[in-house]
């Protein structure tokens, strides 16, 4: 995060090459990105091509949250959404008691919702979305709602 400027860019590789003396650690710039906000597709290209990494752009995901997208747009929770619904596909519901469902759903499904939302303040729809898709993997099939009625 600087001004863009090839001096800017140097500074930076220049604090990269004293992390790797340190560290002993290598950044792969082919599988770096830059990113230019407000700077023009050619002077981003330019600096792309000199150093060798590819030109990012927005929004992007970095450690599973969406970059430089507007989280109140219920869209962008779509990925977030699609991941909850896949964690919840690999279990199997009618193997687990309603008290393991309870125990399983809390402790995973509530982590991945306190991650995204401790950053994000997430659209009304979204939350419902949420709250429906945990409702019917801890109710399960209809059966098992009719059998607990009749308890």
């Amino acid at each position: 995060m600087a001004p863009w400027n090839r001096d800017n860019l140097n500074a930076m590789f220049g604090i990269l090459e004293s992390f790797f003396a340190c560290s002993c650690l290598t950044i792969n710039i082919a599988k770096s990105s830059l990113f230019g906000i407000g700077v023009g597709d050619l002077e981003i290209d330019e600096m792309v091509a000199s150093i060798g990494c590819s030109k990012g752009n927005l929004p992007l995901t970095y450690l599973g949250f969406p970059m430089g997208a507007n989280m109140g747009h219920v869209a962008n929770w779509n990925s977030f959404i699609d991941r909850f619904k896949k964690r919840l596909a690999g279990w199997q519901t009618n193997l687990l008691s309603i008290g393991g469902r309870a125990t399983l759903g809390k402790s995973v499904l509530g982590s991945m919702g306190i991650y995204y939302l401790s950053l994000f303040k997430c659209p009304e729809k979204v939350i419902h979305e949420l709250e429906s898709i945990r409702a019917s993997f801890f109710w399960g099939s209809t059966e098992d709602k009719r059998k607990i009625a009749l308890d």
